[in-house]
Parts: C-alpha cells; structure tokens; sequence
C-alpha cells in the first residue's frame, strides 16, 4: 500500500488531473515525500482544488498502535518515530476517505490511486 510517495511525482499526478495542490502534507523524515492518503489528515482538509471542486480529506480514522488509538497516521508516525516501512503493523479500525465537493454536495469518493480528472466531474 503506498500511502508516501515522491513529492514531484505526486505534483505532476495532480496537475496532469487538472488540479490545483493547495496543502498537501510532508512524510515525517522524508522531506521529499507527500503523503497521499486521507488518514494522514484531519477531517475536512483540503488537498487539491479546481474552480468547482474541491478535494478533500472526510470521515473518521480510528488506528491503533501499542496499545493506544490515533485519529491521523501523520500525528501517529511523529508521536511513535515510525518508519514507512513499519506502517504494515497499524490496525486499521476506521478509516476516511478522499471526497470531491461542489458547493455543500459531495460528487464523489476515490483513492489516491483513481484520482479522477477534474474535467471528468465538472
């Protein structure tokens, strides 16, 4: 599962899409790398934007790691010092997801990897 990828490849996959990147975060210890996937984020975060649309970051995340529970992997990897590597090991008990809104409506749900173009939604 790739959840941190290189930041200008991330970049280009966006902007090939027709998006605008408003913040996207960066991994913990790996300063080129973006991370991609909505846990990463609080809920309501906005990733990317068009001049209709914007994505976001939606839902809970409820992760538990060593006994103790976390509502976003960034906060989680920091708090623990963990690696990507060792992000096979987080217990995925609630999870957000990626949305598309126009105005108050959502439009869609995706992953990272279906990202959609924005010409597609609009």
């Amino acid at each position: 599962m790739n959840w941190i990828l290189p930041g200008k490849m991330v970049e280009l996959d966006f902007k090939n899409h027709g998006w605008k990147i408003e913040t996207l975060n960066v991994a913990p210890n790996k300063p080129k790398y973006k991370c991609i996937n909505a846990n990463f984020y609080n809920d309501g975060h906005i990733i990317a934007k068009s001049r209709n649309s914007l994505i976001m970051a939606s839902g809970d995340t409820d992760i538990r790691y060593d006994g103790k529970s976390y509502n976003n992997i960034y906060d989680l990897m920091k708090e623990q010092n963990l690696k990507t590597e060792d992000l096979d090991e987080l217990e995925l008990v609630e999870t957000k997801e990626w949305i598309i809104v126009q105005g108050n409506i959502m439009i869609g749900q995706y992953e990272y990897e279906e990202l959609p173009n924005r010409k597609d939604v609009e």
